[in-house]
């Protein structure tokens, strides 16, 4: 695993978290009152170039000690902000036994939706572009 460290916070949006749970099939409320942020990432190796870099989605504590959840920012993440609902929803990585957390943020201020959107779509436009020519 490579050590990532963050370069720029992008975005930080007071609210609250929850997970996905596929047998009752509703969200079950994690915590109130969590930070998600948006990170631009670098690898912490003096050998990466100034492409190496990834954005996070990344919710915390309000004192920014306890994380939550943290997730690379990609086209198959299948992110979908909902601006009506203030929510923005994700698709975690698979776990070892096949299950695949979705993780639902509900966003406190309604006021910051358009600055969300507009940082989640330039984080997937720069992700989706790298990837396109890194093929």
């Amino acid at each position: 695993m490579v050590e990532m460290a963050v370069e720029e916070r992008l975005l930080q949006v007071l609210g609250h978290f929850f997970k996905y749970d596929p047998i009752s099939d509703k969200n079950i409320m994690v915590h109130e009152g969590l930070f998600l942020c948006i990170d631009r990432v670098v690898p912490t190796d003096k050998s990466a170039t100034d492409t190496d870099f990834k954005y996070m989605l990344h919710v915390v504590d309000q004192q920014g000690k306890l994380s939550f959840c943290r997730a690379e920012i990609s086209g198959d993440r299948k992110i979908q902000l909902m601006q009506q609902q203030s929510t923005l929803m994700w698709i975690g990585d698979a776990k070892a036994d096949g299950t695949i957390p979705a993780w639902q943020f509900y966003v406190a201020n309604e006021s910051e939706i358009p600055a969300l959107k507009g940082v989640l779509t330039k984080a997937l436009y720069e992700t989706n572009t790298r990837e396109i020519f890194q093929r």
